[in-house]
């Protein structure tokens, strides 16, 4: 059953002012979602930029970085194969390689094995950059030896000794035989478990193309965490390199490559699966959930994903060479640090707006109850003229030339109808009148009827008497 009770009604003020907050509200909102979204969008091409900026950085010094021992084992199996040095002269390659050595900071040591599995080695500790040369006997395979050296390269004592030696039977001299020409290694943890190192071997062929040795260059990779920990990563940002394994190769976090394993201090590499940065572990996980696997990644690739409960953004490069490099290089950087200045920049506006909006609020106030003010003295007036109340001069001061108008549109209506009540009255007077005269006029032909003609005949007996042709 419907129910009869009248809806309630909202004064005319309410109305235009909760109408005016609507469309205050209705505007306000998008406003602000939509310069938290522009922030966000702005947020974006900025991060995009950056690591594409700090990408191309890493991957030119990385590349600088690897050219070194392809120059160096060039120019040395040059001259190597013309005789000068000579092959056969151990002490003038270790003066050569010293100097080599001493000239790159990036190489920890540089070093020719011969046919006869001899070795010289001029190197430097990655403890103290103590230099050293390593030499075999009669330059042949047999017992290595190492030795410290001056300021000026020359020999000092032995520091160690290792018997049965044979160059041949290394990987870095097998791998160069094998391919002919520049090879990478297998990325190695120092026996000091103070580094990694990977190495590059080059053989060394006379004019006849007969085989003389391999030439190679060990490379410290700390040097490659060291440049990606001096760069601008943001506040929080984080760079690594790692292999298609998984394996670390550099990182510019405080964890290491490597760790040691609970038996005997041995060495294993880190993979980023298992990283202790959980930048660097989401960044790993998410490239596995959306790519399968590293070995899938073939080109630049841009992700996000969630760590700490932070956004951050993950750009990856592949990062190839024919001689056996094919790594990764992931630049990570969280959203929060790009907000830092765009938040405090968007709370400021999004203060603004709403101190816009409370002055809005304030102002349609105002305004609603300035239009609401005539729209109800009219109302209590014609509520007035119903009860027969009059006033003059209503509203005739109002600023808004429409109420304006229609108050004195009101007026003058009112004062019509005032008018012609007044002069419905004095007809309804006059007629008052004329009514009562004429009944009084009755009244007296009624006495004097009854009373009669003074012959003592009633006033009608003549007419009835009368000849009517008279």
């Amino acid at each position: 059953m419907r129910s009869t009770k009248p809806a309630r009604r909202l004064p005319l003020e309410g109305v235009l002012i909760a109408s005016l907050l609507a469309v205050m509200l209705a505007t306000a909102g998008p406003a602000a979602i939509i310069l938290h979204d522009i922030g966000h969008r702005a947020v974006g091409h900025v991060s995009l930029r950056l690591r594409n900026e700090i990408t191309a950085r890493i991957t030119e010094h990385v590349k600088n970085f690897l050219e070194i021992p392809r120059r160096i084992n060039r120019l040395n199996a040059n001259d190597i194969a013309r005789g000068v040095p000579d092959a056969d002269d151990a002490a003038s390659l270790a003066l050569r390689f010293w100097r080599q050595v001493d000239a790159f900071e990036s190489v920890s040591s540089i070093y020719f094995g011969n046919d006869r599995g001899g070795l010289v080695d001029s190197g430097r500790e990655p403890s103290d950059d103590a230099r050293y040369v390593i030499l075999t006997d009669d330059f042949a395979a047999g017992t290595l030896l190492k030795y410290a050296v001056d300021r000026n390269g020359l020999l000092e004592r032995v520091t160690s000794r290792v018997t049965g030696f044979d160059a041949r039977t290394r990987s870095w001299y097998r791998n160069a035989v094998l391919k002919g020409d520049f090879v990478w290694s297998d990325i190695y943890v120092l026996f000091t478990g103070q580094d990694m190192a990977i190495a590059a071997g080059s053989p060394v062929y006379d004019e006849q193309r007969r085989l003389k040795g391999v030439v190679a260059v060990d490379l410290f990779l700390s040097h490659l965490s060291r440049f990606l920990g001096d760069l601008d990563i943001a506040s929080t940002g984080v760079a690594f390199i790692m292999e298609r394994s998984g394996l670390m190769v550099a990182s510019s976090s405080h964890e290491k490559p490597f760790s040691a394993l609970p038996d005997a201090g041995t060495q294993r590499r880190v993979n980023v699966l298992d990283s202790s940065v959980p930048a660097v572990r989401k960044a790993a996980e998410s490239l596995i959930s959306r790519f399968g696997g590293f070995d899938a990644i073939e080109t630049m690739q841009h992700l996000t994903f969630r760590a700490d409960g932070r956004k951050h953004f993950l750009q990856i490069t592949p990062l190839r060479d024919a001689a056996g490099i094919n790594w990764l290089i992931a630049v990570v950087l969280p959203e929060a640090d790009f907000f830092a200045g765009i938040d405090t920049d968007y709370r400021f506006a999004l203060a603004l707006i709403v101190g816009l909006l409370f002055v809005a609020v304030l102002a349609c106030i105002g305004a609603a109850r300035r239009i609401a003010r005539p729209v109800t003295r009219l109302n209590e007036a014609a509520g007035a003229f119903l009860r027969g109340e009059h006033s003059d001069g209503f509203g005739t001061d109002d600023r808004i030339a429409e109420f304006r108008g229609l108050s004195r549109s009101f007026d003058e209506m009112s004062r019509r109808l005032r008018r012609m009540e007044e002069d419905v009255n004095a007809g309804i007077e006059r007629c008052e009148q004329l009514e009562t005269a004429l009944r009084e006029s009755r009244e007296l032909c009624r006495t004097l009827s009854e009373r009669g003609a003074p012959d003592g005949r009633s006033w009608n007996d003549d007419d009835d008497e009368r000849d009517p042709k008279a």
